[in-house]
């Protein structure tokens, strides 16, 4: 268990090496820089801050635009550290808030709906179709999944989808709540929300529902967090980590001395219906950001900076020169094997950890 409030993350790489980046995948934002016959129009912000989510089955990386657009990337050995363009892109995917790899299937959010496309030839998503609510007021803005199901979280609304058959998902259910829910995970019988209002200042935090049955998750907690949660992942042993907001609205630092803009904190899952605050750390975590498990290792992958979450303590090993998150909300990440990708606005950072998953006997 991470001990001790307010603990503070080192401020150098420790020296370890323990990853690389494995290439940068930019947004593109000229005709040029598409594949020929997929050229579509480029959002007007793009030269700003176009890239919302990430999608990772390596070799190959989706990446979700903030218009509904699609990238498909290559990513090879030979490319550390390199500059790729998309090798495939599709138009008007959803509503440009999250995508996920289920299977042999691409999910997209669409207002409470999934867009659905078949990766039977993984770098030419075909467009099966759309399930979902009918309407547009259900406002979508994360994927969470949970076995053969999965939880679309968004405005007051969560929605549960049979994922047995990928390419056929099942809306089973739309629940009302009163929060506004925009990331999530769920572990054993729970699904915990990173949750704000937009009324009240004190309702920051982490709605914990019961998924008993999925097609019915009652809320039955909730914990209020210091700063807005951004991401929650489950940390094996160790609990719940929400990444949180910055203090502050702008942020500083050199290229010798890369800081996270943001905040994180683990949270005691022992009563897992009551999740207890352990420790926060500050430089940490923010508004970009994924976990990474390898080798029964588990690592916080940061827009900038890599964290070996150990017993007591993030530790720093290894950074990177990140990108910008201009937008105020979540831009997920993901990870495959030894593999994590991290998205900002222009920009999305794949890393490789060097220590790589070990191969069954």
């Amino acid at each position: 268990m991470l001990l001790g409030v307010a603990a503070t993350v080192r401020a150098e790489d420790d020296g370890s090496r323990e990853f690389e980046l494995a290439a940068r995948l930019l947004f593109p934002k000229t005709e040029n820089d598409f594949p020929a016959e997929d050229v579509f129009p480029v959002p007007l912000f793009a030269v700003n801050h176009p890239f919302r989510s990430v999608a990772v089955r390596m070799p190959l990386v989706y990446a979700l635009d903030r218009d509904g657009g699609v990238y498909v990337y290559r990513v090879g050995t030979e490319d550390r550290e390199t500059n790729l363009r998309p090798v495939k892109t599709i138009g008007d995917a959803g509503d440009g808030d999250d995508l996920r790899v289920f299977g042999d299937a691409l999910v997209c959010t669409d207002h409470g709906g999934l867009q659905v496309y078949s990766l039977d030839a993984p770098e030419e998503p075909k467009y099966i179709g759309r399930v979902g609510p009918n309407g547009t007021s259900d406002y979508a803005s994360s994927i969470v999944p949970y076995g053969s199901y999965a939880f679309v979280l968004g405005k007051n609304v969560i929605c549960s989808y049979d994922m047995a058959q990928p390419t056929e998902p099942i809306l089973l259910a739309t629940t009302k709540t009163d929060r506004y829910g925009w990331t999530g995970c769920a572990v054993e019988n729970f699904l915990y929300v990173g949750a704000f209002d937009t009324e009240r200042n004190d309702r920051d935090g982490i709605m914990v529902c019961d998924i008993t049955n999925p097609k019915d998750p009652q809320e039955v907690g909730f914990v209020t967090t210091t700063r807005t949660p951004y991401h929650l992942f489950p940390v094996p042993e160790k609990g719940l980590l929400a990444s949180l907001d910055a203090d502050t609205t702008s942020n500083s630092f050199t290229g010798a001395n890369v800081q996270v803009h943001g905040n994180s904190a683990i949270f005691s899952t022992k009563d897992p219906a009551r999740p207890a605050l352990a420790g926060e750390f500050r430089r940490s975590g923010g508004r970009s950001a994924t976990a990474l498990l390898v080798n029964d290792q588990a690592y916080l992958v940061c827009e900038g900076v890599v964290f070996r979450i150990s017993d007591s303590r993030l530790e720093r090993v290894f950074s990177f020169f990140p990108g910008s998150t201009l937008d105020a909300f979540p831009y997920h990440g993901d990870s495959d094997g030894e593999y994590a990708a991290v998205v900002s606005d222009a920009a999305v950072f794949v890393l490789r950890s060097k220590n790589p998953q070990s191969k069954p006997d």
